[in-house]
């Protein structure tokens, strides 16, 4: 099946931006956590109200991720 050229550019450029989004997405939610724990839970919770689990898990494992790179281990 082939997919119409004005198709294919919004794909390469959901392909090109996706990581962008869900990178800036996740430091929003570190940036609330520094500022009020709670408020980054509400956050998500309701990512997974209107986009669902799927999505709500993978921003709290991107956040996750960038919360633990991002912080320096204490010694």
């Amino acid at each position: 099946m082939t997919v119409p050229a004005h198709m294919q550019a919004a794909l390469d450029i959901y392909a090109t931006y996706e990581p962008l989004r869900r990178k800036c997405e996740a430091g929003y939610v570190v940036k609330l956590r520094e500022y009020d724990r709670s408020r980054a839970h509400n956050y998500i919770a309701k990512v997974r109200e209107k986009r669902g689990d799927a999505a709500a898990d993978q921003l709290e494992a991107d956040a996750k991720e960038l919360w633990t790179t991002t912080r320096s281990p204490t010694t």
